[in-house]
């Protein structure tokens, strides 16, 4: 193999690599906006209990 082909090689790797990672990030983020919006919905629902 040489230099030229490895270096394309690790560069095909480290794209994948991003694109897993994104993919990460994505389903984190979702999961962020779901708690948070849960979060204040029990927040809204405490506020009618205590008004």
């Amino acid at each position: 193999m040489t230099l030229e082909q490895r270096i394309e090689e690790l560069e095909t790797m480290v794209d994948s690599m991003k694109a897993q990672m994104e993919e990460v990030i994505n389903a984190h983020t979702c999961a962020y906006n779901q708690i948070t919006a849960k979060l204040e919905q029990i927040a809204a629902s405490q506020a009618e209990c205590k008004a």
